[in-house]
């Protein structure tokens, strides 16, 4: 039975909080009624498109190739980003020390779910401060509901919310290599080739140049983010042995990449999966404490739930999945403790488009 810690009392709005600890002092804080926390949601998301410096619409088509472009460039230049033996930007994000770091698994092109997250509570004011980072931990594209699997429209719009995101604030998004950053025949759901439908599309909407200025994003994400005490990638820890100089220089180890994008946790069903052993291992190639926090997305353990902690029995092994429509989740990694969030997904994007609340 966990230990009592407070009791909250709700009276006509007003929560009272009391600590139960009797060893502490007793105190009593009560929460203003007059501004809830949806008002405070929805100052956020109202002003967002004046924090972003334009409406939050899809590019037209030669303004979308000028932008990737111009973030093209931010990703030359990231920073936090170890270079490798030759000066360029490596796999590794190493991100200081008292940064709060908000992860969020899957998107796969719900643009509302990353909105979601960014407007709740103080998120959006830690970015503009430069407190906080924001990490999409892979798959930014490609729908997985059922009737959407080949619509590329909301992978096309996610591509540009990341655009805007980046712009905006350039030493605080990040995203992360996953395996559906790709146009490659392999990547898809249900035997749909989701990498040929939207390199197809992307080609149709905006021509040969952005298709290529896409596939060098791509190409030019991380793999791994770290704190002192916590990392991140989007499928697994590496199975074989790496040094950090390997993940660094990833873009000469094809095989670690895939390890990194494709690779699930060992199962009955998975006996080349990663083990509690290539966790340790990937920890201590990383420097970091022995049960430092490891946050991975792309394998939902259930459709229901959105966070997973300590999963496969393994100390400070935690999943992630941020793609669902009816629940969205997210990490945040802070002075070296990870807490999840769970959050019901709004239609912020409709909201924002309709002239009526203005």
């Amino acid at each position: 039975m966990a230990k009592r810690h407070v009791r909250i009392t709700n009276h006509r709005g007003g929560l009272t909080i009391q600590p139960l600890e009797l060893e502490r002092s007793i105190t009593i804080s009560t929460i203003d009624p007059v501004t809830p926390v949806w008002m405070a949601r929805r100052e956020n998301l109202l002003r967002l498109p004046d924090v972003l410096g334009r409406p939050l619409t899809q590019f037209d088509d030669q303004q979308a190739l000028d932008i990737v472009r111009e973030v093209n460039g931010l990703l030359a230049a990231e920073i936090y980003r170890d270079l490798t033996d030759d000066g360029e930007p490596g796999g590794v994000i190493r991100f200081p020390d008292d940064m709060t770091v908000v992860i969020m698994g899957d998107i796969h092109a719900r643009a509302d779910n990353i909105l979601r997250v960014i407007t709740e509570g103080g998120t959006l004011a830690a970015l503009e401060r430069g407190e906080a980072c924001l990490v999409f931990l892979g798959d930014l594209v490609h729908s997985q509901e059922t009737g959407e699997l080949e619509s590329m429209d909301s992978s096309v719009f996610i591509l540009d919310l990341f655009l805007m995101l980046k712009l905006r604030f350039p030493e605080n998004v990040f995203y992360v290599h996953g395996n559906h950053e790709s146009f490659s025949h392999n990547v898809g759901k249900a035997g749909v080739p989701q990498g040929i439908l939207l390199r197809k599309h992307l080609k149709k909407r905006r021509g040969k140049a952005y298709v290529a200025e896409i596939a060098k994003l791509f190409d030019g994400l991380a793999f791994v983010v770290q704190g002192n005490k916590f990392a991140a990638c989007h499928g697994a820890p590496v199975r074989s042995k790496a040094s950090r100089d390997t993940l660094v220089n990833i873009q000469r180890y094809p095989g670690i990449q895939y390890e990194l994008t494709w690779s699930r946790l060992r199962k009955g069903d998975r006996p080349t999966g990663y083990t509690k052993g290539s966790v340790k291992r990937f920890r201590k190639t990383l420097d970091l404490p022995k049960h430092a926090t490891l946050i991975v997305a792309h394998t939902p353990l259930s459709l229901k739930e959105t966070v997973w902690m300590d999963v496969g029995d393994i100390r400070g092994h935690h999943v992630v999945y941020s793609a669902y429509t009816h629940r969205v989740a997210a990490m945040v990694m802070s002075e070296g403790e990870a807490t999840p969030l769970e959050f019901i997904p709004e239609p912020a994007l409709a909201f924002l488009n309709d002239e009526s609340h203005k």
